[in-house]
């Protein structure tokens, strides 16, 4: 019959992931990302339970886990702003894209922005901070390096790369959990 509306088909989330996977694949829709990497489905999903389960299926259940925790007391909080949906798009490539650093502390600041910091010895600590631009927001500081030198210490608002040359003296020293 013409002009009938295709019925609506009801699926769990992962049917939906492997179904926008196969479209993409299907139309060669190389704006849903880059399926090569395993995360082309956050820059298409719609709330945080997608792309909570995308972290799942990617195998960062502790990442999962402590986004869902945080949303909870969002939601409990009427004061509190809404997590930023592009911040945690952002947060959750970086995690894929950089597994081979160990776990983040994760967490939310009062604007809904998602950060991570690690601690590393010597006293220091990186941050990170995921603006809705697709920038990194980022900090970095700790102990002296080289005693003639002094602490070590970076900042600054960069792309996901650049931010990492950055911090990259850094994130040699952290410790796993």
């Amino acid at each position: 019959m013409t002009g009938m509306l295709h019925p609506i088909y009801h699926c769990n989330e992962m049917d939906a992931i492997a179904l926008r996977r196969v479209l993409a694949l299907m139309y060669n829709l190389e704006c849903l990302g880059d399926y090569r990497s395993g995360i082309f489905m956050t820059s298409v999903a719609n709330s945080y339970e997608e792309i909570v389960a995308e972290l799942r299926q990617s195998g960062l259940s502790s990442a999962a886990e402590r986004i869902v925790d945080l949303q909870q007391l969002l939601e409990e909080d009427p004061d509190e702003l809404e997590m930023s949906l592009e911040s945690l798009r952002q947060l959750t490539l970086f995690l894929v894209e950089e597994r081979q650093l160990p776990a983040p502390d994760i967490g939310v600041g009062p604007d809904g922005l998602l950060g991570i910091e690690w601690r590393i010895p010597e006293r220091g600590i990186i941050a990170m901070s995921f603006l809705a631009s697709g920038l990194i927001q980022f900090a970095a500081t700790c102990g002296p390096v080289d005693f003639d030198i002094g602490p070590a210490r970076v900042s600054g608002t960069l792309p996901r790369k650049e931010t990492l040359k950055a911090v990259e003296l850094f994130t040699d020293r952290i410790e796993s959990k």
